[in-house]
């Protein structure tokens, strides 16, 4: 009985263990938003309006081409040109050209061009299509006409074997691109709705990219067969030959590529990428982070020995898109072959996977006519398209309903009083309730795509939205989950960038006759062991300090220390092998080191070369004889032309300049445009009107931004006609009139109009709680890549100017890096030779816009070379109000002992700020303090 007992005891807890679980396993599935019901396909508010525009009218059946050499000449003048047989217009000086088309009856066309690109700065021509005076959908307003990019040579190699990919060179020829959405939200080729009858249409270039276009061809939209289809179309039971054999590309072999960066690179870290290495760098493989942003292609050409159906077959790697997928459109000859092509899955592997393209287990098979084809992989947002759209709406409307919330309770709410926000903000119940279903289908649908019940993008979208159902559940306390709503909101925000980014690794493509196999093995357990080993050991040997090899020819060898991340360095590596070291005949040994230079001259094996070394650091190694006076070069005076006026000041000592400028940068002013169009605002031109909308902001309790930096103060200081030191910079100016007015005027934004000290302008502005600040120029790309929600909603411009005899002053203080040869090189003009190669504007546009492949264009460098920055990816009034400001900026010089001078400057800000200090005794005290310290350094080292 006991033990009967027992068994029953036993099999109960088991029941309520089993019950428990499915409860659990229940209550899961009904409550992480993978359920059936929120796992319909998302549509954003921006397709659901382009696709009931498209629907407008039936399809077109006819083809309507339009030469722009027929140009309309009350919208402008462009030049025209016989190019290559073609009749085409040249815009370059003039930006847009407009014509008239008749339509012959009511219906939509698909667009496309033709055009030929000029040399320029690299990049894809920008360019926007309005019809009758206006863009019919926000998808006109940027498409990008891709340029082309082939292989300039073969694959070389170093002296230690180390493979180098080629440089890439452009090929200039008339191409007919189909219009496409930039961003990537459509995934389509772009249509317009035309009724019958006369139109205007206008083609405008937004960017500095010259380019040659002759024709607009408004044709029937191309629609691409579903699979089943394709298959019937070219016959079932098509046979092939016998005699058909494999076709195996190489990634690294791809024949045209879409920008300058997509280049071969090298894995050493798998025995399943070909061909493998363990101890030297092998080119074998193409892609990597830089091929991410939709309409990014690369080609391969390749030869078909017999016609017939082939599958294809890929080693991959995509181990970046965590558990989701990167996607690709897939082009044979310049077309889709069927619908199911057009957004391939890559899923996500830390490994290299061999997969043959299909569905279901099925591969897809591709019908081949013997011959030459090609080959194209693009970037496409695929199925994320949707969701990635309807989160940035999302994020806007969130964005905007807490700038609301802020207007009316302020930032810091009082927790115990009623705000009726549900009455004071217009249709807030139904836009949040509204959110939380959009929030709650696109974890539904994220699920479904990636196949997991959760992930991190899906667990910081529940997290908003559950602060917003809380809101709706509690509409008399919703200030309680103000903070809440504002954390989940950066969050929020903060993975738009990830879900928009499809990076993909190739390493070789395969083309198989139906019914063959792949010829290409994977390797086996003890192939893995094997290479493991050697890799292993091989760490015993390989020195990763030293980042390059010094060749092995009669040629003079300097050495630099780099204190930078992996990547700029592979960067540096790459061109001083390409470029630098064939044309000068000098190697450049590279190390990677935290050491400082105090640490390599008391080794008494101190390098060469110093790079982007702070500006204090140059006066502090001047002044100890560290460096060499750069004056002493005959061409000096010359190189320094590349450079803004006044760039030098901050590394001059004692009549010598001990660095060039390498990077530089200083204020812009960012301000919301939308905010300003809705508060009937106008952009300020002096501190006066700077001031008059911060004050109309802070009554609606929104803010502005002003950087607490000595630079920023100097900035009005320099407006004002003063300067930080005397002329012979052996005393600070502190209590000098100018000197004080200015200090009052800038403290003054912190006393008497409440400006923060510290904020977080990122996110306030993206929110629109911030809509005007001062702020570094180097945030635009910031902005441009992690705010897609706010984009064509923001501008930056000149800084304010002060008012002086009538004229505006608009002088902002620069900051940045100086590049320096140091005094015991052996070497000096080799040094000085690769520092005049570095600092030339060819060098700094390779590597600004190699680094922004790589790491993202929110990693663009901010060169000190004015040439440079303007050839580099901006937008035409971008770039006008950048080289604009440029032109009014002013350093601060240094001085042995001015370290001092900023610590003692914060001590008194602080103190007039915090405690309400009489300025003119603060400055007069810490002034004083500033002067003893230099003093006592001038005297140290003799300082005449």
């Amino acid at each position: 009985m006991k033990k009967s007992g027992k068994r029953v005891t036993a099999v109960i807890v088991a029941v309520a263990l089993i019950l428990t679980a499915l409860a659990v396993w229940f209550t899961n599935r009904t409550t992480d938003g993978n359920s059936a019901g929120n796992s319909l396909q998302i549509v954003s508010k921006q397709e659901e309006a382009y696709i009931n525009y498209c629907n407008k009218y039936s399809a077109a059946d006819e083809k309507i081409v339009q030469t722009l050499a027929e140009y309309d000449s009350a919208i402008s003048s462009p030049a025209v040109f016989e190019e290559d047989g073609h009749t085409a217009v040249f815009l370059d000086k003039v930006t847009k050209v407009g014509f008239s088309v008749a339509v012959p009856r009511d219906a939509t066309y698909q667009i496309s061009v033709s055009y030929k690109h000029a040399p320029g700065k690299g990049k894809g021509v920008n360019i926007g299509i309005s019809v009758d005076g206006e863009y019919p959908y926000k998808a006109l307003e940027s498409i990008v006409l891709p340029r082309k990019w082939q292989n300039e040579s073969e694959i070389q190699t170093d002296s230690n074997g180390n493979e180098i990919a080629p440089s890439q060179s452009e090929v200039f020829e008339w191409a007919v691109f189909d219009a496409m959405d930039s961003s990537g939200v459509i995934t389509e080729p772009l249509k317009i709705a035309l009724s019958k009858g006369i139109h205007s249409i206008v083609v405008t270039r937004n960017n500095e990219e010259p380019v040659f276009i002759d024709e607009i061809i408004l044709s029937e939209p191309t629609v691409s067969p579903d699979y089943k289809d394709y298959i019937k179309e070219n016959g079932k039971n098509a046979s092939v030959s016998a005699n058909a054999q494999n076709i195996l590309i190489e990634g690294e072999s791809a024949t045209e590529k879409s920008e300058k960066s997509f280049v071969g690179k090298a894995e050493r870290s798998s025995v399943n990428v070909s061909p493998s290495s363990v101890f030297v760098d092998k080119i074998n493989y193409i892609g990597s982070s830089n091929w991410s942003h939709p309409g990014n292609s690369i080609s391969w050409q390749f030869n078909v020995n017999a016609d017939g159906y082939y599958s294809l077959a890929m080693n991959y790697k995509q181990s970046y898109v965590l558990n989701g997928n990167a996607y690709r459109c897939l082009y044979i000859d310049d077309a889709v072959p069927f619908n199911e092509a057009k957004h391939i899955p890559f899923s996500y592997n830390t490994e290299w996977q061999a997969v043959t393209i299909g569905e279901k287990g099925e591969p897809y098979l591709f019908y081949l006519k013997k011959g030459e084809h090609k080959l194209t992989l693009s970037v496409t947002l695929g199925e994320m398209s949707s969701i990635s759209q309807s989160l940035s709406e999302q994020v806007e409307i969130l964005g905007s309903i807490y700038r609301k919330m802020v207007m009316i309770m302020g930032k810091n709410p009082d927790l115990n009083r009623d705000y009726d926000l549900f009455k004071n903000i217009k249709d807030l119940d139904k836009t949040l309730e509204n959110s939380k279903e959009v929030l709650n289908a696109l974890i539904g649908s994220i699920c479904r795509l990636t196949g997991k019940r959760s992930d991190s993008n899906t667990v910081i979208i529940s997290g908003m939205m559950d602060t917003v159902k809380k809101m709706l559940e509690n509409p008399y306390s919703t200030q309680l989950y103000m903070s809440d709503f504002y954390d989940n909101y950066c969050s929020l925000g903060a993975i738009l960038s990830d879900l928009t980014s499809m990076p993909l690794d190739i390493d070789w493509i395969e083309f198989v006759p139906q019914n063959g196999s792949v010829s290409v093995k994977e390797k086996g357990f003890f192939d893995s062991l094997a290479f493991s080993s050697k890799r292993f050991l091989s760490t015993f040997t390989e020195s990763y300090n030293n980042f390059s090899a010094v060749e092995e020819r009669e040629a003079e060898n300097i050495s630099i220390w780099l204190y930078w991340g992996k990547d700029q360095v592979q960067v540096l590596n790459n061109l001083i092998k390409e470029d630098f070291s064939l044309k000068h005949n000098i190697n450049v040994d590279i190390k990677i080191t935290n050491a400082t230079l105090v640490q390599a001259l008391l080794s008494e094996n101190p390098p060469d070369l110093y790079l982007r070394m702070a500006n204090d650091q140059v006066m502090n190694m001047s002044m100890r004889e560290a460096l060499y006076d750069l004056k002493n070069f005959e061409d000096f005076d010359s190189v320094c032309k590349r450079f803004a006026d006044n760039a030098v000041i901050p590394y001059q000592y004692q009549g010598g300049t001990y660095a060039i400028p390498d990077t530089q940068s200083f204020n812009m002013m960012f301000y919301r445009t939308d905010l300003f169009e809705e508060f009937e605002m106008t952009v300020p031109n002096n501190w006066q009107e700077f001031i008059d909308i911060s004050a109309f902001l802070f009554h609606n309790n929104l803010q502005v931004g002003m950087p607490n930096t000595i630079n920023t103060f100097a900035m009005f200081l320099y407006q004002n006609g003063g300067s930080v030191y005397n002329k012979d910079l052996t005393k600070v100016m502190f209590t000098d009139n100018t000197f004080v007015d200015a200090f009052r005027t800038y403290t003054n934004f912190y006393t008497e109009y409440g400006f923060d000290l510290t904020y977080d302008f990122y996110n306030r502005f993206r929110t629109g709680e911030m809509p005007m600040a001062i702020a570094d120029y180097t945030l635009y790309n910031t902005f441009k890549v992690s705010a897609p929600e706010i984009d064509g909603k923001w501008l930056m411009t000149d800084v304010p100017g002060t008012l002086v005899d009538g004229e505006l002053n608009r002088t902002d203080v620069a900051i940045g890096t100086g590049s320096c040869v140091i005094a015991k090189s052996k070497h000096k003009d080799a040094a000085w030779t690769f520092l005049k190669w570095w600092s030339d504007r060819d060098t700094q546009v390779s590597f600004c816009e190699e680094c922004e492949s790589i790491l993202g264009a929110a990693a663009r460098q901010a060169t000190a070379n004015v040439e440079a920055l303007k050839n580099l990816s901006w937008s035409s009034s971008d770039l006008a109000a950048l080289t604009r400001q440029w032109k009014h900026t002013n350093t601060i010089p240094q001085t042995p002992g001015s370290y001092y001078t900023e610590r003692m400057y914060q001590q008194a800000f602080l103190s007039v700020v915090n405690n309400d200090s009489n300025i003119r005794n603060t400055l007069s005290k810490w002034g004083e303090l500033a002067n003893q310290e230099i003093d006592r350094k001038h005297k140290e080292y003799n300082v005449q």
